[in-house]
C-alpha cells in the first residue's frame, strides 16, 4: 500500500473562508532536481477568502424582516456592529498554485510556487510572493492570513 502525504495544516484565523486546499505537506522538488508532479503541481492548489460580511448583513436583515418585523431594526443594527468588530479588509482572497516560467519545459529549472494575496478580485492584487519551497509558502500562507494588515498597508 503506498503512503500517501497529508494535505498541509494551516493556522486559519476566524473570519476566512477555506474554498479548497490541496497543498500536500512535500517539497516540489525531488533530490535529483526534478519535479515531483504527483502532488503540489496544479495551478489551483489553495483559495481562501475573507467572509464577506455584507451578504451575511442582508442574511440577517432578510430574516427578522420575514421572522421577527418587530426586531428587525435592533438585528440589523447588532449584526452591523458585530460585522464591523469582525472584519479587518473585506473582500481579502489569498490564492496559491504552482507556476513556470515561459512556455519551455516544465522541470524544476524554471518552476514556483504563487501566493497572491487580492483584495476585490485579480484587478487588484496587494501582495505577491513566490517560492519553490513548501514550508516557507506555509509560513507565508499563515502569516498573510493572521496578518492581513501587514499587506494592506506595509508602510505601518
Amino acid at each position: 500500500m503506498k503512503n500517501y502525504p497529508l494535505p498541509v495544516a494551516l493556522n486559519i484565523p476566524s473570519g476566512w473562508i477555506v474554498h479548497s486546499n490541496t497543498l500536500f505537506e512535500v517539497e516540489p522538488l525531488l533530490p535529483d532536481g526534478s519535479i515531483n508532479r504527483e502532488f503540489n503541481t496544479s495551478e489551483d492548489l489553495i483559495w481562501i477568502e475573507q467572509l464577506n460580511f455584507g451578504r451575511f448583513i442582508d442574511y440577517i436583515a432578510q430574516l427578522a424582516i420575514a421572522n421577527r418585523p418587530a426586531q428587525a431594526a435592533a438585528l440589523t443594527t447588532f449584526a452591523e456592529n458585530w460585522a464591523k468588530q469582525q472584519t479587518i479588509a473585506e473582500n481579502l482572497s489569498l490564492d496559491v498554485g504552482w507556476h513556470y516560467n515561459g512556455e519551455g519545459k516544465k522541470d524544476a529549472s524554471n518552476g514556483y510556487y504563487r501566493l497572491v494575496l487580492l483584495r476585490g478580485g485579480w484587478e487588484n492584487v496587494i501582495y505577491r510572493y513566490e517560492t519553490t519551497s513548501t514550508s516557507a509558502l506555509i509560513e507565508k500562507i499563515n502569516h498573510c492570513l493572521n496578518y492581513p494588515n501587514h499587506y494592506l498597508n506595509p508602510e505601518e
